[in-house]
């Protein structure tokens, strides 16, 4: 499973995973950047 949060997915649902991990990632900046404002 290491290989799909690599950045490198091989298959759609590692491509899904890895699209849901980095929409995550921007949520968690967006609240982190509302927080320190």
């Amino acid at each position: 499973m290491d290989d799909i949060s690599d950045g490198k997915p091989m298959t759609i649902i590692g491509k899904i995973i890895d699209d849901i991990e980095k929409l995550s990632g921007i949520k968690s900046s967006d609240i982190l950047s509302l927080s320190r404002n």
